[in-house]
């Protein structure tokens, strides 16, 4: 006869939880996992989880390049956490040395409207189509208004185009971003192919 098993020093079989980094859907998986939104525990442990990926720490400087660089990279990883908009602010400011002298020096108001107009009047002239769309997506950050609205978006771009690649993609009245990139980059992908069956 087996012997019974006793219950209360017998360990629990462990059950291994997969990480809200890995795959899958990272917020329903953060839901399960982590404790309300909100709570201290939360906090903490988004905290940690933020700390662990070593984002880099901003110590100032004269560069605006090196601050929005620096600003990058800590929205990939807030990105790849998938970390609720309420708690950016506060997680990125862990990394920077004097937030307040960060605002003012690198993000003044002055500079938010120059790139904003930049974006505005943004045009493809002689870049590739690849090049433009980086442009674009690079200054739409200062103009959250415009790309908020994906048909106004669609418009900016294509507005932005040059005539001949803006002749073959207006007609088609794409309605989503993606789809109007994808349709400008199709001659260049084209070529790409062509060049590629001859070598």
């Amino acid at each position: 006869m087996p012997r019974a098993r006793n219950r209360l020093t017998t360990r629990p079989r462990q059950t291994t939880r997969s990480s809200p980094l890995s795959h899958g859907n990272v917020t329903g998986e953060r839901a399960a996992i982590y404790p309300t939104a909100g709570s201290k525990c939360h906090n903490v442990t988004l905290i940690r989880e933020f700390k662990a990926l070593t984002p880099p720490i901003f110590l100032g400087g004269p560069n605006f390049l090196e601050a929005e660089n620096w600003m990058k990279e800590i929205k990939k990883i807030l990105d790849v956490m998938a970390v609720p908009e309420e708690m950016r602010v506060s997680l990125a400011s862990f990394m920077l040395r004097d937030e307040e002298l960060f605002l003012s020096n690198y993000f003044p108001e002055a500079v938010r409207i120059q790139k904003r107009a930049e974006f505005i009047h943004l045009v493809q002239r002689n870049m590739i189509v690849t090049e433009y769309v980086a442009k674009f997506t690079q200054l739409s950050r200062y103009a959250p208004n415009v790309v908020a609205d994906e048909q106004i978006r669609v418009e900016q771009f294509q507005e932005g185009l040059r005539l001949n690649i803006r002749a073959q993609v207006a007609p088609l009245m794409l309605h989503t971003y993606s789809k109007v990139v994808a349709r400008a980059l199709l001659p260049l992908l084209l070529l790409a192919s062509d060049i590629h069956s001859y070598a």
